[in-house]
């Protein structure tokens, strides 16, 4: 589609584009010239502009002409007329700096006007609030000890009443695996093998699903044949097969007739 002429609607200069582009300006100068033409309260800007020297305020001249604040803001702005400040004076002096009424402590801070207006703002730290008032000392909580590494570690009374009792996640975790407190679903996707094997067993167990192979005991005669046999050569698994006993019972005889 070819290219139009079309005259700019601000300063009449001609300009080309698609007709599709529905321009009527030929620049973004241009482009924000109308917004004041279009309104008449610009052709009163030095009216404007006296009777804020005067001491009106921008609500009441905006009312006057019915324009918005923002209006007036900007006329004033292009007459270079500077803004008062607007505005209750300020109720609450902003503090000063001071030190922290901690005994020992010379930090110097300053606090907010709300920590003034609540009776706070006398120490630098929660640490020295603390030391100030309750003599280093612990309240609304107790010592607990981890049922998993046996780390004693301070709980608040929220803490304790939501059954907090591990040191960290670490413990926690720990406990959930050693117990079978946790989703099948979790392990089966992600662990392969030995693990899967134990900690699915956990979880089954848990639900009263106890399976597997029954732990047979290894006699004394077959520990026995299991250091002979493997003297002369013999391998894990065939010695297993040769015994009807576990690969892994026969390698932990193996291993305690080495460490003996």
């Amino acid at each position: 589609m070819p290219k139009v002429l079309v005259a700019c609607k601000s300063c009449g200069k001609s300009f080309e584009c698609y007709p599709s582009q529905k321009r009527v300006y030929c620049s973004l100068e241009c482009r924000q010239l109308p917004g004041r033409q279009r309104s008449s309260v610009w052709d009163e800007g030095e009216r404007i502009v006296s009777l804020y020297l005067e001491g009106s305020t921008l609500e009441a001249i905006g009312s006057l002409y019915n324009v918005s604040l923002n209006t007036v803001a900007k006329i004033l702005e292009a007459n270079e007329v500077p803004r008062r400040m607007g505005g209750n004076p300020r109720i609450n002096p902003v503090p000063k700096e001071r030190t922290c009424a901690n005994d020992g402590c010379e930090e110097r801070f300053t606090p907010t006007v709300g920590q003034v207006n609540r009776g706070n703002g006398l120490y630098c730290s929660y640490r020295c609030r603390n030391q100030a008032t309750l003599g280093g000392r612990r309240t609304r909580g107790e010592w607990v000890t981890c049922p998993v590494c046996g780390r004693v570690r301070w709980f608040m009374a929220s803490e304790i009443a939501r059954g907090n009792k591990f040191c960290s996640l670490s413990c926690w975790g720990r406990h959930r695996f050693k117990h079978g407190l946790f989703s099948p679903e979790f392990v089966r996707p992600f662990w392969s093998g030995h693990s899967r094997q134990v900690y699915l067993g956990r979880a089954a167990g848990k639900f009263g699903k106890l399976g597997g192979r029954q732990l047979v005991p290894i006699t004394h005669e077959q520990r026995t044949q299991i250091a002979n046999l493997a003297a002369n050569g013999w391998g894990r698994r065939a010695i297993a097969n040769r015994l009807s006993v576990s690969e892994r019972a026969v390698r932990n005889v193996i291993e305690a007739a080495d460490n003996s």
